[in-house]
């Protein structure tokens, strides 16, 4: 079955798709807020992982290099995002939204991201955060799973399962930055400037990123007072509630450079 991918909330041309819903639309401007504030207008910024096409619609002001592994008609290049083929320092930002936990080594990624990304250029992640909440909806859906048990700094593979191209482990995320200072010394190339744990309730009656999930449609006024209610509760108890990890990296000099 072919998803169905929508165009901006503004109504422009993406290629006859039709219109985010509110719900939807809501949801994914508070998912790109943080990369927003961090990217500079005017950047080069690589998108790894495209998926549905909605970066471009989220990510205004840049100049977006849109990728994934999968064609799709809105994407700029087919790519693995482990093995990205663009020169030494030729992207001035990136973001990665939900595509480390799907890659068998994401370390390999990160150094790929970094050495594509220039000195001083900021990197924006996002992963699942395995709380309870997220762990109760992956026990109903089935899709992805979450296994503690890898260890993305290894040599192995960090997909325990693979039951198809869309299967994750989001335990990766959690693993990955946990410790900052672990992460840092595996990656040096890399400073995590902002880490945040995110969305509950916009995220669960968003619908999907595709639109195919029940929800209730809600008012632009009540999503905002949700999205304000899931700041609390996701930085309040983040183990319960936070569904999402927002990370900023910087890109550092090479150590020994």
């Amino acid at each position: 079955m072919t998803a169905t991918v929508f165009h901006d909330a503004e109504g422009g041309d993406r290629g006859g798709r039709a219109s985010v819903p509110t719900n939807l639309d809501a949801f994914m401007k508070a998912r790109y807020r943080f990369a927003c504030d961090a990217i500079p207008a005017g950047s080069r910024v690589l998108g790894i992982g495209a998926g549905t096409g909605l970066s471009r619609d989220y990510l205004p002001g840049v100049e977006l290099v849109d990728t994934d592994i999968v064609p799709t008609p809105w994407i700029d290049l087919v790519c693995d995002g482990q093995v990205l083929p663009f020169a030494d320092g030729s992207f001035d930002a990136a973001v990665a939204m939900a595509v480390l936990h799907h890659l068998p080594f994401p370390l390999n990624g990160l150094k790929e991201i970094a050495r594509v990304v220039r000195e001083g250029g900021r990197v924006c992640i996002q992963e699942p955060h395995a709380s309870l909440t997220l762990r109760a909806l992956l026990a109903v859906f089935r899709h992805e799973h979450v296994d503690f048990s890898v260890n993305p700094f290894g040599t192995e593979s960090s997909l325990s399962r693979q039951l198809g191209p869309d299967d994750g482990n989001n335990a990766i995320g959690d693993l990955l930055f946990a410790d900052k200072g672990r992460f840092e010394q595996a990656v040096p190339q890399f400073k995590v400037v902002h880490h945040r744990f995110r969305h509950f309730l916009l995220y669960l009656n968003s619908g999907g990123l595709a639109g195919e999930l029940f929800h209730v449609p809600l008012a632009q006024p009540i999503l905002k007072m949700i999205r304000r209610m899931d700041d609390g509760l996701c930085g309040f108890a983040p183990g319960l509630f936070a569904t999402c990890q927002e990370i900023v990296l910087e890109r550092v000099r090479d150590s020994g450079a």
